[in-house]
Order: C-alpha cells, then sequence, then structure tokens
C-alpha cells in the first residue's frame, strides 16, 4: 500500500514537468516560426511616416524683370510741356515681356490739357512697346538690377474741347522716348522713370486746315509691380 501511495504522489509531480516541458517546446516552435523578414516589416510598420515638408519641392525663384512671359503692372504719371500749354497725364498700364528685355503694353488714363483759351479734360488708351537694351538685373541672382530701355507707342484721347485750341474733341497720341527702371527695397517693385516726345493731333481727320498739332516735352515717374 505504501509504494501504492507513493506513485499516486508522485504523478502530479511527472504531469507537471511534462506540461511544462511541452510548454517550453511549443514556445521555441513559435520563435523559430518567426522569420527575419517578419521583423523587418514590423519595423518599417512603426516607423514614422515622412512628413510631407521633407518631400515637398523647393519654391521656384522669382521671376526677373525683362523674362520672356513675365507680366507687370504700373502706375504712372507725367506732364508735358509747351512754352503756353501743359499736359498732366496719369495711367495704369499693364506690361508683357513676349521676348527677353522686349515687352508689349497697353494703357488707359487720363489727361488734364492747361492751354491758352480753354482748360479742357480727356480719357485716353494706347499701346506700345519697350526694349531694354541694357538689363542689369541679370548680373544678380535676385533681377535687382536697373534696365534702361527705348519706347515707341501711339493711342487716342477724346477730350471735353477742343485739344489743341482750334482742333477737335479728339487726338492722336503718338510717342517716342527713354526711360530706365530701378528695383525700390528687397521686393519685385521697380520705379520707372523717362522722358519722351509727346504729340496731340486729330491727324488731318478733319481736314488739313481744322488740325492744330501740339508736340511737347514730357517727363514722367511711376511704379512697376508684378502681376
Amino acid at each position: 500500500m505504501a509504494a501504492n501511495f507513493s506513485g499516486c504522489a508522485s504523478a502530479p509531480g511527472r504531469h507537471s514537468a511534462t506540461s511544462t516541458a511541452l510548454s517550453y517546446g511549443a514556445m521555441r516552435t513559435e520563435i523559430a516560426a518567426i522569420q527575419p523578414s517578419d521583423l523587418v516589416h514590423q519595423k518599417a510598420r512603426s516607423a514614422p511616416e515622412p512628413t510631407s515638408s521633407a518631400s515637398s519641392p523647393a519654391p521656384s525663384p522669382a521671376p526677373i524683370y525683362g523674362d520672356t512671359g513675365t507680366t507687370w503692372w504700373s502706375l504712372q504719371s507725367g506732364a508735358a510741356f509747351t512754352p503756353n500749354n501743359t499736359d498732366i497725364n496719369a495711367r495704369l498700364s499693364l506690361h508683357r515681356f513676349v521676348a527677353q528685355d522686349f515687352e508689349v503694353n497697353g494703357s488707359l488714363g487720363v489727361w488734364g490739357h492747361y492751354q491758352d483759351d480753354s482748360d479742357e479734360a480727356s480719357g485716353a488708351f494706347d499701346f506700345g512697346a519697350r526694349w531694354h537694351f541694357v538689363n542689369r538685373g541679370r548680373n544678380y541672382d535676385d533681377g535687382s538690377g536697373m534696365t534702361v530701355y527705348a519706347e515707341m507707342g501711339i493711342g487716342m484721347l477724346f477730350a471735353t474741347g477742343e485739344v489743341p485750341d482750334g482742333g477737335t474733341s479728339y487726338d492722336f497720341t503718338p510717342r517716342a522716348g527713354f526711360g530706365a527702371t530701378w528695383p525700390i527695397g528687397d521686393g519685385q517693385m521697380r520705379l520707372d522713370a523717362g522722358v519722351r516726345w509727346q504729340h496731340f493731333s486729330n491727324g488731318s481727320s478733319a481736314g488739313s486746315d481744322d488740325n492744330p498739332s501740339r508736340d511737347a516735352a514730357m517727363v514722367y515717374v511711376g511704379v512697376i509691380f508684378p502681376f
């Protein structure tokens, strides 16, 4: 009987050792089943995703004044002088560079005509072209150099009375001259100033006897902005 009790008492110990051995063997089997690639994939899944700023492209450089395809706009004011008359002008213009350093432009403006007989006001439009034959902005990464240009253009004005005196209430306004632009501060704004020949006449459209003309020396200044 003692042997029987001894055998019965030792049975639970053998069962516990057997269970521990089986559990340990199962763990070794599971660990062996894990492939290196699984660890790599798990590490890749847990790695933080790159921020959008790291993949965003660098900002493009600002255009240089005079680059083909760039558009600018300007506000300008000037005065044209003859011995007995003064013509004051203000205009809003749009400039488009159709080739390197060569622009075409269009303007809308107003005039005040201070004449011997009567003072008049007028509204006007015109078209023109400028060739910036000197562009020092290309010597600097930020395009901050000056330009020198030659210009020409033509337009029309429609006045409240005769301009010049004894003429008609409409005129053709051809012009030609020279000017320069300079950068203002650290931005892309530019100062624009120049001198031009400014003509007023109706081109004999109302008859040669009704076509007094005026040829004036004009000075102007303005500010140019990127569009």
